[in-house]
């Protein structure tokens, strides 16, 4: 009588299948949960053009979507302490670059969405010597723009996010430890250079990283 009298109030236990389906049911939200954070924990790497991980024991040439390649260009703009501007040179005249990780102690460490690396540059030149510097975001005076130079010391570092057709969104930091766009822009005179993108809308420099020879010596 007491079992009737609960049964009225809260209902009938449910037994057999209908109570499997509902713990199934029950456990469907935490399940889901478990691997909403399994998936966040996982790191995505960067994709060069074939579609392999954009590692630090490989050369890579840097190009945008016109053909040209990312270098040493001489040129009239000013950036302060640095050896030359980073501009756009035609196809094949561009630099050699590799991704340096925070911990370059090993090989084949690839850059992740999202982490901060630094991308040093070599390039020989017409009168023989090859140039091997770092790329960085130089620090303007107040009200000034920051431009992509090479410099000697280390870089501020650059954050890439991933696109469709193997392609990088680049982005480069700047001396205040901030994800800053990057356009390229005229300067006259058949030169151009890279410069933060002031708009407000913080546009990535749309590029492909193109696997080119394995690093023998690293720099």
């Amino acid at each position: 009588m007491q079992d009737q009298k609960l049964h009225k109030l809260f209902g009938k236990p449910t037994l057999g299948r209908n109570r499997k389906t509902e713990r199934k049911h029950a456990l469907r939200p935490a399940v889901r949960h478990l691997l909403a954070q399994s998936n966040m924990s996982q790191k995505v790497n960067l994709l060069d053009s074939d579609g392999k991980n954009i590692e630090n024991q490989h050369y890579y040439k840097i190009r945008l979507a016109d053909g040209s390649e990312l270098g040493y260009a001489p040129s009239g703009m000013s950036v302060t302490s640095a050896k030359a501007i980073c501009a756009p040179m035609p196809s094949n005249a561009g630099a050699l670059f590799r991704f340096v990780p925070k911990d370059d102690s090993k090989n084949g460490v690839p850059w992740t969405v999202g982490e901060v690396g630094s991308l040093k540059g070599l390039q020989s030149r017409e009168d023989g010597t090859v140039l091997k510097l770092g790329l960085s975001l130089s620090s303007p005076p107040t009200g000034g723009t920051a431009a992509l130079g090479w410099y000697d010391s280390a870089s501020w570092g650059f954050t890439g996010k991933q696109l469709a057709g193997n392609r990088v969104a680049l982005y480069a930091r700047n001396k205040d430890a901030k994800d800053v766009g990057l356009i390229v822009v005229d300067l006259g005179r058949n030169e151009s250079a890279l410069v933060e993108d002031r708009s407000g809308d913080c546009i990535p420099l749309d590029c492909q990283f193109v696997r080119m020879a394995p690093i023998t010596a690293k720099f």
